[in-house]
This record gives structure tokens, C-alpha cells and sequence, in this order.
């Protein structure tokens, strides 16, 4: 994965880049939400045993709508250096929201471009960049290319770039 430049309605730097059936220069979108790996609640375990060991929760989603994940932090140590201070607390939900990072909501945009119009792959955006899609529903995104297929056969020239982002909702 290239690290790409941000192209999004979200900077004012670079040129913006936004695919819309609005603007004609996307002939074909599919719209897809993937909940299948979401947590949106960390239980976090840290040093100590049974009863004792620190803990602390991140989110407050509770009923049907709460996803859990639990994570040992046995390896992150109150302890220090003398004259050092550390907040141990602050390191366990640290911990917990990193691990709550790797446990989103994906969504992704797919869609096949009109090449020969507006914007240029490889000249006015490439594979890495971040752009804004949106869609025939006026869901709109701010997403990564995370992959391009372009081909050219008796039909012309098309390319399919597939846009994605990581939604982490932490309640």
C-alpha cells in the first residue's frame, strides 16, 4: 500500500478529488458495510491476579448493540524509575483503544470510473490517495484507494478502484 497524498474535501493543500454520479465520472458504485469484526467495548486487564488485577472498561454500549473485546495488558507495568511518575490507569485505556482500533466497522465504496473524463489515474490521483466519494444515495466518504484494476480489451479502457475506510465507533 502506497501512503498516497490526501486529495479529500478535508484539506485545502492539494487538488480535491470526488467521484460522484453527480459529476459523471463514476459509471457504476456498490456501497457495502461490514460489521463482522466490530467491538465497540474493550474490557481491559492489566497487572495482578484474580480479584486483584487492575482492570478498566472503554465504551458504554450495553444491550444488543454491545460488542466486546478483552484484552490482557499483564505487560504494561506501574512501576517506574525513581522520580518517574506514571498514570497506570491512562496506559490501560491506551492499551484498550488501541486494541478497539483494530476492531472496526469497514466500509467500503467499489466502483468502476470513466477514465477518459475529468480526473486521470496516475496523473490527478493515484493508488494510496485519499479522495471523497459519493454515492447515488448522498452517502458521502472520504476513503483510501486501496486498489486499482484497470484493463483495456475490445471494449475500451476501464479502471476499478476500490475505496475503503475504518469507521471505529468507541461509545
Amino acid at each position: 500500500m502506497y501512503e498516497g497524498i490526501d486529495r479529500s474535501y478535508n484539506q485545502e493543500v492539494n487538488d480535491y478529488v470526488c467521484f460522484s454520479s453527480e459529476f459523471d465520472n463514476i459509471s457504476s458504485s456498490n456501497y457495502k458495510v461490514d460489521w463482522g469484526n466490530m467491538k465497540n467495548v474493550a474490557l481491559v486487564a492489566g497487572e495482578g491476579e484474580g480479584v486483584e488485577r487492575k482492570r478498566c472498561t472503554l465504551g458504554n454500549t450495553s444491550g444488543y448493540d454491545r460488542y466486546e473485546v478483552f484484552v490482557d495488558a499483564r505487560d504494561v507495568s506501574s512501576t517506574v524509575k525513581e522520580g518517574e511518575t506514571i498514570d497506570y490507569e491512562a496506559s490501560l485505556k491506551a492499551r484498550g483503544l488501541s486494541a478497539l482500533a483494530e476492531y472496526g466497522t469497514t466500509i467500503s465504496f467499489d466502483g468502476e470510473v470513466e477514465p477518459n473524463y475529468s480526473y486521470k489515474y496516475g496523473i490527478d490521483y493515484k493508488l494510496g490517495d485519499i479522495v471523497q466519494i459519493i454515492n447515488d444515495y448522498g452517502v458521502s466518504s472520504v476513503a483510501r484507494i486501496t486498489e486499482v484494476i484497470e484493463t483495456f480489451d475490445n471494449n475500451g479502457h476501464s479502471i476499478i478502484p476500490t475505496f475503503e475506510y475504518q469507521e471505529v465507533v468507541v461509545e
